[in-house]
């Protein structure tokens, strides 16, 4: 019982953290900021990042701002290299959407998709970036919302090269805007490229009253979750949960699930593919995402594509609030879990989640806007743009929506071997590593 007490503790320290004590987090990495940047160190300007990542001011707008040229020379210093292999970025985590173009020594730019925020540093730590791009735009697919961040603000020091980077968070979009730099936001996200054929209804029967996917990590807040199905279970309600196999809360997690008693009225699925989670979304009533703070979330939206309505917090930081709506479900107080899922529960809604879903976010209708924002670019550098951009979903890592692409786009591992930082190559033999002439 001791334990499950301890894990219980853990998640609502997570809680209070989040909710109450992030300004004073925000205070004092500001402070550390000053004293540094008293005696000239580099160093704050990473407390600073810190700060504004903490506790988002417009004090702290303006003030990374004015450093914002300072900032992107300093950023290098600061990365964390967190992918588990090197070797991730080059096969899963980029895509190019587009091939540069080589017309009588003139360049038409192609388009570089990196997703993940964890990417980027490898991405700048292998590729020689001032070629890179002369040859390509570049598009950044961040997975955590604040964008204050190294790995971001690093692109910066390209003054003469636009960089497109999608933020589904309005906090995020508006921050990146403010700095009036070479960055430039857009308002769509990871949950904008979901595959609806993947996550299409069957009509398969709701035997599920909600689903609850969230990988065994203390940002999802499964005791929250718990504490509504504990306050339905006399209603007879049901749940499904999907984790990845792994996580080091784990043990945490099944603590809470005996700690609230209700092991018996939660299934948990693990490691499913994308078609066995379609089919699952399928079966449920309602979605549910209870994070405060996170990523563009993607599965929300994949049940939107299912036929699933979903229920998000309204103080939410990471979720594109303008996607749940009076066709795709419901934003709500954290209080009003109990009572919301007991709705969903008893009561047949007229939510059109996929129909919404397909004219406003599907994958197709993603890269018309992202087509249109590079398109924008290029005439307003008096660049030519003959040739639009393949389009691409999440599925979950970025791959082609026709597999025939990939025959005719360059793979990234050729274009890590022609922008090497290690090597000096000359424009025209470039071209020959990229097969383009």
């Amino acid at each position: 019982m001791i334990t499950r007490q301890i894990s219980l503790l853990k998640f609502k320290v997570y809680d209070f953290t989040r909710r109450h004590l992030m300004v004073f987090a925000s205070a004092l990495m500001l402070f550390l900021y000053y004293i540094l940047n008293f005696f000239g160190s580099k160093l704050a300007y990473k407390y600073l990042m810190s700060a504004h990542r903490y506790y988002r001011t417009s004090f702290l707008d303006e003030l990374v701002k004015k450093n914002l040229d300072n900032i992107s020379w300093s950023c290098e210093r600061f990365f964390s290299y967190e992918n588990p292999n090197d070797k991730d970025w080059t096969e899963l985590r980029s895509l190019v959407l587009k091939n540069p173009i080589v017309n009588n020594g003139k360049i038409e730019k192609g388009v570089f998709l990196v997703k993940f925020s964890t990417t980027l540093p490898f991405v700048i730590r292998d590729l020689d970036c001032d070629a890179l791009l002369q040859w390509f735009w570049l598009v950044i697919e961040p997975s955590s919302s604040n964008y204050c961040a190294p790995e971001l603000l690093h692109w910066a020091r390209y003054k003469n090269s636009p960089i497109i980077i999608q933020s589904s968070e309005v906090a995020d979009l508006t921050f990146i805007n403010s700095m009036n730099s070479n960055l430039k936001p857009v308002s769509y996200g990871s949950s904008d490229w979901v595959d609806e054929r993947i996550f299409s209804p069957t009509d398969s029967k709701k035997d599920y009253d909600a689903i609850f996917v969230a990988s065994y990590n203390v940002v999802k807040r499964h005791h929250r979750f718990f504490k509504a199905v504990r306050h339905l279970k006399k209603h007879g309600f049901r749940a499904a949960m999907v984790c990845t196999p792994y996580g080091e809360w784990k043990n945490d997690v099944y603590n809470l699930l005996k700690y609230y008693g209700v092991i018996k009225h939660v299934d948990v699925y693990e490691g499913l593919s994308p078609t066995a989670l379609a089919r699952l979304m399928e079966r449920s009533k309602v979605n549910v995402l209870l994070s405060l703070k996170e990523g563009s979330n993607r599965a929300i939206f994949e049940g939107f594509f299912s036929g699933t309505p979903g229920i998000v917090l309204r103080e939410n930081i990471g979720v594109n609030k303008s996607y749940i709506n009076r066709e795709t479900g419901r934003l709500i107080y954290d209080y009003e879990l109990e009572s919301t899922l007991l709705e969903f529960m008893q009561e047949t809604h007229q939510y059109v989640p996929r129909e919404w879903a397909l004219q406003n976010i599907s994958p197709k209708v993603t890269t018309q806007k992202l087509n249109r924002h590079l398109q924008a670019l290029a005439k307003a550098a008096g660049e030519d743009w003959t040739t639009d951009i393949a389009v691409k979903v999440n599925s979950p890592e970025a791959t082609y929506y026709d597999k025939s692409d990939s025959e005719r786009l360059l793979t990234v591992s050729r274009v890590k071997l022609a922008f090497s930082r290690t090597s000096l190559l000359t424009d025209d033999r470039r071209s020959d590593i990229l097969r383009l002439s």
